[in-house]
């Protein structure tokens, strides 16, 4: 995951980790937590705005989850 994120956007994994991915989101990924389900809901979803509203809920989400469970 981390790869795929820094190639996105054209670093290297290390500064990926360091700079854009919230430790929160891999401790989650790596926990088997995702979300597809939300994602998949977006790509059906009718404008960019609905898109990116489903995706930031969904994050939301998983964050607050995350800090639940005391990560």
């Amino acid at each position: 995951m981390i790869a795929d994120v820094a190639a996105a956007l054209g670093n290297t994994p290390a500064v990926a980790r360091a700079s854009y991915i919230d430790p929160r989101v891999a401790e989650a990924f790596a926990g088997g937590t995702t979300i597809s389900r939300a994602l998949d809901r977006a790509a059906r979803a009718g404008t960019d705005s609905q898109r990116r509203a489903i995706v930031e809920r969904a994050v939301s989400r998983l964050l607050r989850g995350s800090e639940r469970r005391g990560r």
